[in-house]
């Protein structure tokens, strides 16, 4: 029996409305419990309307999907279920209704000419024979449409043509039976002597290389540059080779995939400066309604590493964009930022071919993860036409996997980004000029204080960054379990852990080449600046309690990890960790703070000393 509440709300549609409410927020393990909960139901549902088992479970993917994509849309929580119902309604209706059960197979018989053609001499039984037809009557309408539909009827029949021949007997007769003549899949398997099952097998075998197909004609096809390979037949291969013997140093995957890239193009700096440079060693941001794990990844990604890459004497492009009917989650912040695109756009394809000719990777942000459902950022180093395949790093074991062509040039959020040095520093005549050490420190104390000054778009969620962010983590801890996401908290202590572990050693480095350029080497503490009534012992001796507060923050941070390692669990968190991280952040935020006044004396005396 159902437990009901003093306002006749069920325990369960309680729960469902908490989970919908953090699922709408970003949360893709609330998400993954709303669908245990109801895969059964939807499922039932779908199966009431088609009367077919196997069609039932692919509106129930189907469904699942645009839900998972649509759920920030959901303006009553409390009504998920009913949502969802209405989901699986309209795709059941979808391929339940005349022209095939899937809304992008259209029959056979809309490209079928008008009865008022010449057609007497057709046999409507031959495919083959059909699409000769149309292609001819094609040509001779080609100057009564207009140039649009003109290329999208051609390609349709040539993507079709293709694709049939590239069927075996079988598939092919599998093929036209269900698309063209409209039979069941059980009529079919009758027909073939196979199960249903191996049907639909078929059906899905024949809707994928449908999509493949279609693909490659978007696609242009490679130049066959002598850089590139052919793989056995005519198809070409690009791969470019990965370091052989490397270690990640950083939990960050932007910054541990920037190193990788240069790695490829023989010019190496440190994680601890890279980290430093771009701000991410003292970058701190945590959303402002749970301890979620997108925090981490909001920032202005194209400013990052355009200044981070202009610093080292590289040019940088990007092709960027959102599928304008597909939601972005939980990456919205970012998402807002980009331009609507293209489905399978050829400018994809073509980036990435330009800069892997060229010899050098190209990076991306990876949605296609798996569990833990963190999104990274990883390298495309290598493609295939013949199996219409991308090589990818990964920065999960087993740390190399593939993506189709389909997936890149079809994914919610495009973000690639490729680099090339500048034309002066292509032969070595200019060297990069860094900026000066006050302009440096400078940007430390901005983004460690005030944050990156990114602010998204959208109004919801909302983000606390900068020092501010350490209150509003232990507020969600204060105010308990609805605002506390233990996967997404695992997640950011090890990312900001990390990073701060980088930050001592990149401030040390900082103060060793800065004193190296001036010229001083007769001391260890040899004098970042020198002024008339402050000692050169006291600003050395702020600088290095700058590094010492970060190096004593980096140690709770390694505490909060042992509380709760990555990737953590999904169930309720134990109070005494809680108390135990609220100490853990409170230390660390007054470690951070008495830095910031140290750099601030820093940063001072450096401007008086060049007044």
């Amino acid at each position: 029996m159902l437990e009901i509440t003093a306002d006749g709300t069920t325990i369960e549609t309680m729960e469902d409305r908490f989970l919908t409410e953090r699922a709408k927020a970003g949360d893709t393990e609330a998400f993954g419990e709303l669908v245990r909960r109801h895969r059964t139901s939807a499922r039932s549902w779908a199966r009431s309307m088609t009367r077919d088992t196997h069609m039932a479970e692919d509106i129930v993917q189907d469904s699942l999907i645009k839900a998972f994509l649509h759920v920030g849309q959901l303006i009553d929580s409390s009504r998920f279920m009913g949502w969802l119902q209405a989901i699986v309604r309209r795709q059941a209706q979808m391929k339940l209704r005349r022209g095939g059960p899937y809304r992008i197979e259209q029959p056979f018989t809309s490209l079928k000419p008008s009865q008022t053609m010449d057609s007497a001499n057709i046999d409507w039984g031959d495919v083959d024979h059909i699409l000769q037809f149309l292609s001819v009557k094609l040509t001779h309408k080609q100057n009564e449409l207009n140039p649009e539909t003109l290329y999208l009827r051609k390609e349709t029949i040539e993507m079709i043509q293709s694709f049939l021949h590239g069927l075996s007997r079988k598939e092919r007769g599998i093929f036209e039976a269900y698309f063209f003549k409209q039979w069941s899949p059980d009529e079919i398997a009758a027909m073939f002597q196979t199960t249903t099952q191996s049907v639909y097998t078929y059906i899905y075998r024949a809707k994928r290389k449908v999509r493949e197909e279609h693909s490659r004609m978007l696609i242009p096809a490679s130049s066959g540059k002598p850089d590139q390979e052919k793989n056995g037949g005519n198809s070409w291969v690009k791969k470019l080779p990965l370091p052989r013997t490397r270690t990640r140093e950083t939990a960050s995957s932007l910054i541990d995939t920037v190193s990788m890239m240069l790695d490829m193009m023989n010019h190496t700096y440190s994680v601890s400066e890279l980290m430093g440079r771009s701000g991410y060693a003292f970058r701190l941001r945590i959303s402002g309604l749970s301890t979620y794990a997108d925090g981490a990844f909001v920032f202005d990604w194209q400013e990052v590493l355009r200044q981070l890459f202009d610093g080292m004497g590289y040019e940088t492009a990007f092709v960027i964009g959102q599928l304008p009917d597909e939601g972005i989650v939980p990456l919205v912040p970012v998402a807002s930022a980009f331009p609507f695109a293209k489905s399978r756009s050829p400018e994809v394809m073509n980036f990435v071919r330009e800069y892997l000719i060229a010899g050098t990777p190209v990076m991306f942000f990876d949605t296609y993860v798996q569990k833990p459902f963190t999104f990274e950022w990883s390298l495309i180093y290598g493609y295939d036409d013949g199996r219409q395949e991308l090589y990818v790093t990964d920065p999960s074991a087993p740390y190399m996997k593939t993506i189709t062509y389909e997936e890149l040039t079809t994914s919610s959020l495009r973000f690639l980004c490729g680099i090339k040095k500048r034309p002066e520093q292509v032969n070595g005549t200019r060297r990069v000029a860094l900026p000066s050490m006050e302009e440096q420190l400078s940007r430390i104390a901005r983004v460690a204080v005030e944050g990156d000054g990114y602010s998204p778009r959208t109004p919801f969620p909302h983000y606390v960054q900068g020092l501010a962010a350490y209150d509003a983590w232990r507020n969600h801890l204060k105010q308990g379990e609805a605002h506390i996401n233990l996967h997404g908290m695992s997640y950011l202590i090890r990312v900001y852990g990390d990073a701060r572990r980088h930050a001592g050693t990149y401030l040390r480095d900082l103060k060793d080449r800065w004193s190296a350029q001036r010229g001083c080497h007769e001391t260890a503490d040899s004098g970042i600046v020198h002024d008339s009534t402050i000692s050169e012992y006291q600003i050395n001796e702020a600088y290095d309690h700058l590094i010492t507060c970060y190096e004593e923050s980096a140690k709770m941070w390694m505490e909060l990890e042992t509380l709760f390692p990555f990737p953590c669990g999904t169930g309720s968190a134990d109070p005494e960790a809680i108390v135990a991280a609220s100490d853990l952040l409170k230390r660390a935020h007054e470690q951070e703070r008495e830095a910031m006044r140290s750099l601030q004396f820093v940063i001072d005396n450096i401007r008086r000393d060049h007044k």
